[in-house]
């Protein structure tokens, strides 16, 4: 179980973050925008607070998650655009139980 970040900050958010994770388990390890993440082995950069509307890829269940203003990972239940560091519109999501507000 592990997570770890592909893409870091972009022109407008610094702290914004993709990150990947072996489950969607692994997403309740990341950090929030007021928390920082679990610790892990020899990983110094991605447990760091990161900024609302960081996104995070389970590659179990190819699940997305995307870190809200209450600071909770919801997990999106339509597909989203990242390329450009921001999610599209008109998406539809689950309230989960990740994160701390």
């Amino acid at each position: 179980m592990a997570y770890w970040i592909n893409q870091a900050g972009n022109s407008n958010r610094a702290n914004w973050r993709q990150f990947y994770c072996d489950t969607d388990a692994d997403v309740q390890n990341l950090p929030t925008a007021v928390s920082d993440g679990i610790a892990q082995e020899k990983d110094t950069a991605s447990r760091h607070k990161c900024s609302v509307g960081s996104v995070a890829i389970s590659l179990e269940t190819s699940n997305t998650f995307i870190l809200n203003s209450n600071n909770k990972w919801i997990k999106q239940t339509q597909p989203i655009n990242i390329g450009d560091g921001g999610a599209s519109d008109n998406l539809s999501n689950e309230v989960v139980e990740f994160g701390l507000s």
